[in-house]
């Protein structure tokens, strides 16, 4: 059983550049003053003669005649957030974050060799953007340190990003049709709105009973390239992710990339990974708490986790999915702390009790792709999307239908699944069998030994509880055999004595006569 999420590389439509960005786009205005000596709003005053455009105020280039809209007093961005966050002992109110004391050195080494300024004191705001100014005084070739600028919540990308109907042109599964209203929406900070196939949210699992090709997914993409946004949309394609349904999926870290203008196909076997628990490992079989209905992972966890550390000691996260506030990358404190929390995270440190699931499953993937569609199937195609979607009218020929168009295919090449089950390595009978064998090759000693020995040992206590009761009795008997002859020797003694008395009696009697 497999569940699919694709996403957009794009991110977002065009909407959002005019409603969140809030710049202006075009030739940037020089104006006079009015008699008052003032410029009018979103206008920064060179002198008594001229005015430029806010936008051009600290663009590194001179516009005012004297050059002071380039004065470095003026472009500091002025803030209390621009003070020193690395003074004197800095690190100690982390010190107190994990249950183990983190060395010093550590701290050391983050601000010897992580930690990045981003350099953007001359930006004047973030919110709304300073657009002008970001791009101005981005510090990489690829704008990669303006990701964190741009974060919108779930429900600005929800409005601003894709839609599943624009999406989705056509799609089946195991030769029946499907549809958009198929999948399940999802929000991702990285590739804006993600669409779930197979959710099992609506309590109808599709089971894979065949494998091939011919049963499997089958998925025409529309990607709108005309939509996409400068810097936010530097690639074009999609993104697939394959997980159970229960699991959270995180097409950022495991997803795979499709590209436009090719057929891609996934052939997948499934993986079953069991753990034991309790007492024989540590796993866990709840359910996540923060994804709700989604089971424990252990990438979802540490996602929760690097986020919950992130708020409690910086105020702010950086994916506002979670309920915290964004961090700005203007605010140095908040900006250093951001960067502090992915440090120790990578190195382990943050207190993140992130075990197993019991239960997981996976999938083993081979990819395969070739180009699409063909010349000869181009003219049909365009036929049968354009009656879906009238936007895809904007594909005319071969070139933009390569750029705007996906094909993806995702199926089993077999149903057979590999079950990697944790068990008990050395149980209790394994521990006396062993026992016992020993004892029998060290000593002689074998189960029927230790019976005969048992039994010996109650022989002997038998044999010496009836020698004890005969001593008793022989004992008793020769002690009332000694009292017999004790008394008749006393009766003969006194039958003496009397004799004896007579006897004496007779002679005085006879000496009186």
């Amino acid at each position: 059983m497999a569940i699919h999420l694709v996403c957009f590389h794009g991110r977002h439509n065009h909407g959002i550049w005019n409603v969140i960005m809030n710049e202006r786009m075009g030739d940037y205005l020089k104006v006079t003053p009015d008699e008052l000596g003032n410029c009018p709003p979103d206008f920064f005053k060179c002198d008594e003669k001229s005015c430029i455009d806010d936008v051009l105020f600290c663009d590194i280039n001179s516009d005012c005649p004297d050059g002071n809209d380039e004065f470095w007093s003026q472009c500091i961005y002025k803030d209390l957030s621009k003070t020193d966050v690395f003074e004197d002992g800095w690190w100690h109110r982390y010190s107190n974050m994990s249950k183990t004391s983190t060395p010093k050195n550590l701290y050391d080494d983050f601000l010897r060799y992580y930690y990045k300024d981003p350099g953007f004191d001359r930006v004047r705001r973030e919110d709304p953007p300073d657009w002008n100014g970001f791009v101005t005084f981005s510090a990489t070739p690829d704008f990669s340190d303006l990701q964190n600028v741009l974060q919108l919540n779930t429900e600005e990308i929800n409005e601003y990003g894709h839609q599943a109907e624009d999406f989705i042109l056509q799609c089946s599964y195991n030769e029946r049709p499907c549809n958009y209203s198929d999948f399940k929406s999802f929000e991702s900070k990285v590739y804006g709105n993600c669409f779930t196939f197979n959710h099992g949210e609506d309590g109808d699992l599709r089971n894979a009973t065949k494998s091939g090709a011919q049963y499997g997914l089958k998925l025409t993409l529309f990607t709108e390239q005309h939509e996409y946004l400068g810097i936010y949309g530097q690639e074009s394609g999609v993104r697939v992710t394959l997980h159970h349904p229960y699991e959270m999926p995180m097409p950022e870290d495991n997803g795979l990339t499709a590209k436009t203008g090719a057929a891609t196909s996934f052939a997948i076997r499934q993986n079953i990974y069991e753990r034991k628990g309790k007492q024989y490992s540590d796993c866990n079989s709840t359910t996540d708490p923060i994804y709700r209905n989604y089971r424990h992972s252990t990438l979802g966890c540490r996602h929760f986790c690097l986020q919950s550390r992130m708020q409690e000691y910086c105020g702010c996260m950086d994916v506002p999915f979670y309920g915290g506030g964004k961090c700005h990358i203007l605010n140095k404190t908040q900006e250093a702390c951001r960067q502090l929390m992915h440090y120790l995270q990578q190195n382990q440190v943050l207190p993140c009790d992130c075990w197993p699931p019991c239960e997981e499953a996976g999938f083993d993937k081979t990819t395969s792709l070739a180009s699409w569609p063909s010349d000869s199937y181009l003219r049909q195609l365009l036929k049968s999307i354009n009656a879906i979607n009238p936007k895809t009218k904007r594909i005319s020929d071969y070139e933009s239908a390569q750029k705007n168009l996906a094909y993806i295919e995702v199926y089993y090449d077999s149903l057979s699944v590999q079950y990697v089950k944790e068990t008990i390595a050395y149980t209790s009978d394994d521990l006396m069998s062993d026992m016992g064998g020993l004892l029998g090759l060290y000593i002689g000693v074998s189960v029927i030994t230790i019976c005969e020995f048992c039994v010996f040992i109650k022989s002997l206590f038998t044999l010496f509880a009836l020698k004890l009761t005969a001593c008793i009795c022989v004992r008793s008997k020769h002690k009332n055999e000694t009292d017999e002859t004790a008394q008749a020797d006393e009766e003969n003694d006194v039958g003496k004595d009397g004799a004896q008395d007579m006897n004496n009696a007779l002679e005085i009697e006879s000496e009186t006569l």
